[in-house]
């Protein structure tokens, strides 16, 4: 308890500092005069693209959930997607989402080692998507925006190769962890060698166990090619409505001359900038990373209002709606625990 009250706490602060350092050299008059000219369709759309981005992360656990634990209903996969979307948002790495999301389906009757495969499995596919969506993009748009790159490109790079690694590793615990086992424990050597680390055994050993315990989640989608090519396919769209948001904020603006491939993979790019840092929902960092990449698109004019903007619709809303539903959640399950205790009694 002590520690989400922390994690609250951080998580307020650093809100209230971004929105200060965003908001005090705005000029109230100019804020007034832009927001008649923006276009609420637009802004509507940027809405509808957070929820979409919504309804397939509940889709693809729920298609998980069918796979794995059989079960039917949309309730349990609807309550996992709003706190995981809710404790990922206030915590570093996102790093909260995923041990509330097995507590809240234990208490559904899902078993811990089922609950654990949906959430592997979904994390995998997260990866192996976004991974291939930004590379694409990024291999495809290099050349057109190598001048922005420059700016952020170490950023974007280390983003990538995170990525790039963590994908790599997922392969090979697909289809090679023997090898995966053996590169690693070559890498401890070498780390202690140069004094980095130390008790090779001891970490080698963990590491075996995890990667025993992730192969044995993996298999039982692996052999399902039709679920992970679906997978696969919905986190496309739903990165592709994520990032979309950007394109539709540009245009509430009334701005033209960039295409929507063009701001999606501007998007993608700050997505992997930032992506790595170890802040809850990348708050500050996010700001400065659309500054310097998406920077070249907005007019300065605009681009701290639509940076605002941007942020309202991607994190803030998201924030609220998950809070708001996660709220309600624990209410409706403290209601039923209560009837349920009276019936046994």
């Amino acid at each position: 308890m002590k520690n989400n009250k922390l994690k609250f706490f951080i998580t307020f602060i650093l809100i209230f500092l971004t929105v200060r350092v965003l908001t005090k050299d705005i000029d109230i008059i100019q804020f007034k005069n832009i927001l008649k000219t923006v276009n609420l369709n637009y802004v509507s759309l940027g809405f509808i693209a957070l929820f979409v981005y919504l309804l397939i992360e509940m889709v693809i656990i729920d298609d998980l959930l069918k796979s794995i634990h059989k079960v039917k209903g949309y309730w349990i996969s609807f309550k996992a997607m709003v706190v995981g979307q809710y404790y990922s948002l206030i915590t570093p790495f996102s790093s909260g989402g995923q041990p509330v999301q097995l507590y809240v389906m234990g208490k559904d009757k899902v078993p811990l080692s089922k609950a654990t495969a949906v959430l592997v499995n979904k994390f995998v596919f997260f990866q192996v998507g976004v991974t291939i969506y930004s590379m694409v993009l990024f291999l495809y748009n290099f050349s057109q925006f190598k001048d922005i790159l420059q700016k952020a490109f170490l950023f974007v790079s280390i983003g990538l190769t995170v990525n790039v690694v963590g994908l790599t590793f997922i392969i090979m615990l697909f289809y090679n962890p023997h090898k995966l086992k053996y590169i690693v424990y070559k890498s401890l050597k070498v780390l202690n060698k140069i004094k980095i680390i130390k008790n090779v055994n001891k970490k080698y050993k963990k590491f075996s166990r995890y990667v025993n315990e992730y192969k044995a989640h993996i298999i039982m989608i692996r052999n399902n090619k039709y679920l992970m090519i679906k997978s696969i396919v919905l986190t496309f769209i739903q990165l592709t409505a994520y990032f979309s948001i950007t394109y539709f904020v540009y245009r509430a603006f009334n701005l033209k001359g960039h295409t929507f491939v063009e701001i999606l993979s501007l998007q993608s790019f700050l997505y992997m900038a930032v992506c790595f840092m170890p802040l809850p929902g990348t708050l500050g960092v996010g700001e400065i990373g659309f500054h310097a990449i998406l920077g070249i698109v907005f007019k300065q004019n605009v681009l701290v209002y639509a940076m605002l903007l941007w942020r309202l619709i991607s994190y803030y809303a998201n924030l609220i709606i998950s809070g708001v539903m996660t709220l309600i959640i624990h209410i409706i399950d403290k209601k039923n625990e209560k009837i349920l205790k009276k019936k046994i009694d």
